[in-house]
């Protein structure tokens, strides 16, 4: 059977649980709620400009064309010098003409007129030179044998 209950004791029952509390606690939700959403608004706005300043590089549009001519002129250089090499190969494998200039280097040796009784290789010979020079081509033996001495570069 259900129990009477007068509206005084009704009123009285509802006072006494404390309709504060619950919105105190949801109060206190909201409010941490919207402190962590800040900070990660914050934090969100803080590491997006990071990047963006990372990542721009401010090029003006001379700049940007003068890049693009000197890549392209890189690339030309490179085009005309592929079809040098190619000339210089003479229909001949790279490992060829790569042995014939060791070959020429350990026995080819030149005497520089005005340089002494030395002899040089080629390579030496060029930085010890500027412009016109004289010289002679030995094989280094016949150097040797002539009394020239090896010179240093």
């Amino acid at each position: 059977m259900a129990k009477k209950i007068k509206i005084e004791d009704y009123e009285k029952t509802v006072k006494k649980s404390d309709p504060k509390k619950g919105p105190r606690k949801r109060d206190k939700l909201k409010i941490c709620s919207l402190i962590i959403n800040g900070v990660f608004a914050i934090c969100l706005v803080v590491l997006l400009i990071m990047y963006l300043s990372l990542n721009t590089d401010s090029v003006s549009k001379d700049e940007y064309d003068s890049m693009v001519r000197s890549k392209n002129s890189k690339i030309s250089s490179l085009e005309f010098d592929s079809n040098n090499l190619n000339d210089l190969l003479n229909g001949k494998t790279v490992f060829y003409v790569k042995e014939k200039l060791e070959f020429m280097d350990d026995n080819i040796v030149f005497k520089i007129k005005g340089f002494g009784n030395y002899y040089y290789t080629y390579d030496c010979m060029m930085n010890k030179v500027n412009g016109s020079y004289e010289y002679w081509a030995y094989n280094k033996e016949a150097a040797i044998s002539e009394g020239l001495r090896p010179g240093g570069c």
